[in-house]
């Protein structure tokens, strides 16, 4: 599996590394950028990716923010559309710790012909789209997806 992790922080990179043993190879790496310019950039550069997952929270108490998970930017017309152009034709877009999946979905079928939603059973819903509609099953496992995916 080729890994690349954006993160806008080099101080959480820094972190994950000191306390959490992370290690890069030639196989997972990271790159300390916005991730919405990311995918822009990706998205414009032609880059196809497997699976794009995006998990980023908004800190703020949900009085300031009425949607905390993901970050609004996260949900923009623009970056719907471009993590649309960076997956594969058998590629996954999925949202970590979606918390309004109902009000999103008509803004990813204009890109995205499948989705659907998965319960981890530990209080997280996992929202992800597709390209093309599975053949075989309604419910696919996205942790099974990316363990299979090939490097």
């Amino acid at each position: 599996m080729d890994i690349t992790v954006v993160e806008i922080s080099s101080k959480m990179v820094y972190i994950a590394r000191k306390w959490y043993s992370l290690e890069f190879d030639d196989h997972h790496r990271v790159v300390i950028k916005d991730g919405v310019k990311f995918v822009e950039g990706e998205a414009r550069k032609g880059v196809k990716y497997d699976a794009v997952l995006v998990d980023v929270c908004d800190s703020s108490p949900l009085l300031i923010q009425p949607i905390i998970c993901p970050i609004r930017t996260f949900l923009g017309e623009a970056f719907i559309r471009n993590t649309a152009k960076m997956i594969s034709t058998e590629g996954l877009n999925s949202y970590a710790k979606i918390t309004v999946v109902l009000q999103l979905t008509p803004h990813f079928s204009n890109y995205f012909n499948y989705c659907n939603i998965k319960d981890t059973g530990i209080g997280n819903m996992i929202f992800y789209c597709m390209l093309k509609r599975p053949l075989k099953e309604k419910n696919i496992n996205v942790l099974e997806f990316v363990k299979n995916t090939p490097l």
